[in-house]
């Protein structure tokens, strides 16, 4: 995966065969936890994790942050986001794989990163990452699924996301009635997951 500064990406990877990696409310936990780590480089904006694929939305920032971060291993920081986006998949592979007392890889050996250029995209992936469990039939709303965003955003309670730069990237409303009717008004935005 290549990044360039101060640019919006959608990341997206699926399972093996559709096996489902995510199990058990714990596995999805531990998988939040792990994403918790990219903030630190970068600034996750939405995500949404299903029980055999996930979407993350990261801003990369213009910042010195992860460069002075990366600094020592002499690698940009935009190399430290694509080997940790790496480490957080090889790292829930070794903790599922430990657990069910298996070997080999879970997800596809590509993960994929779509770069999102005008406002306009950025919302609808943002919506579309969302609308995942619903469209998926797990829950008919998106506040039912505890594995997203959308929450946070409704609730104003950070667990995964930067909120302030998401809405000011974004535009997003702060009052939860105006961003539930801008998630049912957004424009459908698909991918390609394989």
């Amino acid at each position: 995966m290549r990044f360039v500064e101060n640019s919006i990406y959608h990341i997206y990877n699926r399972s093996f065969n559709r096996m489902t990696v995510f199990q058990k409310p714990r596995h999805y936990e531990f998988f939040l936890h792990k994403l918790v780590t990219l903030n630190s480089i970068t600034d996750v904006l939405a995500y949404c994790i299903m029980p055999d694929h996930f979407h993350v939305m990261v801003y990369v920032r213009q910042d010195g942050q992860a460069t002075r971060q990366t600094a020592q291993s002499g690698q940009t920081g935009m190399q430290a986001l694509s080997r940790r986006i790496g480490t957080v998949l090889s790292s829930y592979t070794r903790g599922l794989n430990k657990e069910s007392n298996r070997k080999g890889s879970l997800f596809q050996p590509k993960t994929k990163s779509k770069e999102l250029e005008r406002l306009e995209d950025c919302v609808s992936c943002f919506h579309y990452i969302h609308r995942n469990p619903v469209k998926g039939g797990l829950v008919n709303d998106p506040r039912e699924w505890p594995y997203s965003s959308f929450t946070e955003f409704y609730n104003n309670k950070v667990k995964v996301c930067n909120l302030s730069v998401a809405r000011e990237l974004l535009d997003l409303p702060r009052d939860p009635i105006v961003f539930i009717s801008q998630y049912e008004l957004s424009k459908d935005y698909t991918v390609e997951l394989e």
